[in-house]
């Protein structure tokens, strides 16, 4: 696992708490070092804040769950919209699995939109903005297979598994294929038990290299069997907005981890890992 460069201090920022200093200066490096960065062979996964994940490959940047952070409860800890949009400018396509804040930004999701990009998402998400209409619905279903264009990039092909937070809130849990064959998941908040139907199936149907559930997930130890990723990574540590009962500490997802057959990469905000494809 290796960081990013040494982060920067900009003295001219405003006064923050450390720790705010600290997400502002990652994710500073974070989109300056996106721009540069080539992935010849391979995968880098980028993680953000919460649940947010970046994926590229030689020819394709796939972006998960990303928002500037305002579900933290404290709009000092929120990244500007500057740096935000030039991580955006990075980014091939959204997916976004919910409609909870600290999975979906309307700014973000407007801005990629803006930009001619697609933003996938289910359709419960932002239903009271105008830009709602041009949002990506994909039908919901363990075996529709869809081909989703990103122009001169080629296409993508997705599966939108019908996921759920708790029993009843739709939560796409989506199985990406870039060109070269690199397979990831991304779950979002999935924790609903009697999806293990389809869960414990999807390792079976599919060939899954990267797996990126949340840390809190029901039965973290089924669904990395389920699935039967090459590689694990968690998210959704150390969202500052929740109560401190559910605010997901580090050790209290390695405490879960041990319980797991799948290697995994536990990562803080800002963090990039290199994957191969063997």
């Amino acid at each position: 696992m290796m960081l990013l460069d040494t982060v920067i201090h900009d003295e001219k920022a405003p006064h923050r708490a450390p720790v705010q200093e600290f997400f502002h200066d990652r994710m500073k490096s974070l989109a300056e070092n996106l721009e540069a960065a080539k992935v010849p062979s391979g995968a880098d996964v980028w993680k953000l804040y919460d649940h947010g994940f970046i994926v590229r490959t030689s020819s394709t940047t796939l972006l998960f769950d990303f928002t500037r952070a305002y579900s933290s409860g404290d709009d000092s800890f929120a990244i500007s919209d500057e740096t935000a949009s030039q991580i955006l400018k990075q980014c091939d396509v959204l997916f976004i699995t919910h409609r909870h804040g600290d999975h979906a930004d309307p700014w973000v999701a407007e801005e990629f939109l803006r930009m001619g990009k697609p933003v996938i998402a289910p359709e419960n998400v932002f239903p009271e903005k105008d830009f709602h209409k041009n949002i990506t619905h994909l039908e919901r279903s363990t075996d529709k297979l869809h081909s989703l264009s990103l122009s001169e990039k080629g296409s993508v092909k997705v599966t939108v598994f019908p996921g759920h937070q708790g029993s009843t809130l739709e939560n796409n849990v989506y199985l990406v294929t870039v060109p070269e064959g690199f397979t990831v998941c991304h779950t979002g908040d999935q924790s609903n038990s009697d999806d293990f139907t389809w869960i414990d199936t999807i390792g079976k149907n599919y060939k899954v290299d990267l797996l990126f559930p949340n840390c809190w997930t029901t039965d973290i130890k089924r669904m990395a069997q389920g699935v039967a990723a090459k590689l694990l990574f968690t998210g959704h540590e150390n969202e500052l907005g929740h109560s401190i009962d559910h605010r997901e500490p580090n050790w209290l997802t390695y405490d879960r981890l041990q319980k797991i057959a799948t290697p995994y990469i536990l990562m803080t905000w800002g963090e990039k890992y290199h994957c191969t494809m063997d």
